[in-house]
């Protein structure tokens, strides 16, 4: 038994494939599920990630791996499937694959303060502003036509 609780350094998931993948279009839907679960994780625990890593172990078990660090520290899923997408991109060699996973690093508390660049700080305005609009577009239809009528792409 610890006497201590360990420091979490990562947060991350992988899986192995029921079968081996040998497209982009099979592979991109495991990283997006992989994505959604460490951003609950992170969330769960109240963490934020600097950085992402994909790992892919190919059929001939041979394992690679790339890393990236983020413009800010997020938990959101969208922005750690991005980063996934663009390290998958550049690592996959076109090899039949057999396991993928998509790990946090770099973490700090969500509560932690965070400096932003004004730059960084005018991009946040004009995201939460689309956001407010396209949030609004979605309450109108949904409220003219039912529940769940419209959602996003991203989404199915």
């Amino acid at each position: 038994m610890d006497p201590e609780p360990r420091e979490v350094k990562s947060v991350g998931n992988s899986t192995t494939l029921a079968e081996d993948v040998s497209s982009r279009a099979r592979a991109l839907p495991v990283l997006e599920k992989l994505a959604a679960s460490v951003s609950a994780r992170l969330n769960k625990h109240d963490f934020v990630a600097g950085q992402v890593s994909v790992e892919i172990k190919y059929a001939s078990f041979r394992s690679v791996s790339h890393q990236t660090i983020l413009d800010r520290v997020t938990a959101d899923k969208d922005v750690l499937y991005k980063a996934a997408c663009q390290l998958f991109d550049a690592l996959w060699d076109g090899e039949p694959i057999r396991l993928l996973g998509v790990r946090t690093t770099k973490l700090q508390s969500a509560r932690e303060p965070v400096q932003m660049t004004i730059f960084q700080y005018q991009q946040e305005l004009e995201n939460n502003e689309k956001d407010k609009r396209l949030k609004e577009a979605f309450g109108k239809i949904e409220k003219k036509y039912g529940p769940g009528t419209i959602r996003k792409g991203s989404d199915l």
